[in-house]
């Protein structure tokens, strides 16, 4: 993660000890307002919170006050800041490849 620039959803609280010495600015994002804006928040159906609940996933813990988290999106900057590459799966479960983000950066 150091090395990369990559991104976990967390609250602050469980992520505050890992933001110590990074040579990179963290946006932390509580509330999923910037993730809003985007258009990249998935909120878990009723049935799901149900599911989860039942077998005691802490997903409160990890997403603060919400079953709503960020697609896991990557986005790649350039050095004005202009988006050069992005990887929006409107799926939780997937992330964006280590190589294809590698070869975007390499792409700057």
């Amino acid at each position: 993660m150091i090395e990369t620039g990559a991104t976990k959803i967390e609250t602050m609280d469980t992520v505050s000890q890992a933001l110590q010495d990074l040579p990179f600015d963290i946006l932390f994002d509580e509330g999923n307002y910037l993730a809003r804006q985007l258009g990249i928040v998935l909120t878990l159906p009723e049935e799901h919170k149900q599911a989860l609940k039942g077998v005691n996933v802490p997903v409160e813990e990890a997403n603060g006050d919400s079953y709503a988290s960020p697609d896991p999106a990557t986005y790649v900057l350039n050095q004005d800041g202009v988006i050069s590459w992005a990887f929006l799966p409107n799926n939780y479960r997937k992330r964006a490849e280590v190589a294809d983000i590698a070869a975007a950066l390499d792409r700057l």
